[in-house]
């Protein structure tokens, strides 16, 4: 029985969950157990193994690319 955050591997084992990717089966509710955990929706994150969520994006924060391309004009002496 793989908790949540995990899925079931073929040799029989629980993995965790990669960064960006979640499991919340409930493994009580018996097989099928999941076979690869699912990826976070667009406007959701995780930053952990193991996750059984997604958590939402923060809405204030601008892209990376975005903040990168603002950094030459911030730098105008």
């Amino acid at each position: 029985i793989c908790p949540n955050g995990t899925y079931f591997d073929h040799p029989g084992l629980c993995v965790p969950c990669g960064v960006g990717t979640f499991s919340a089966h409930n493994g009580g509710d018996g097989p099928p157990w999941p076979t690869a955990c699912s990826p976070c929706v667009p406007g959701k994150y995780n930053i952990q193994l193991g996750a059984d969520a997604c958590l939402d994006c923060p809405v204030c924060l601008p892209h990376p690319p975005v903040l990168l391309s603002l950094i030459p004009s911030l730098l105008v002496f």
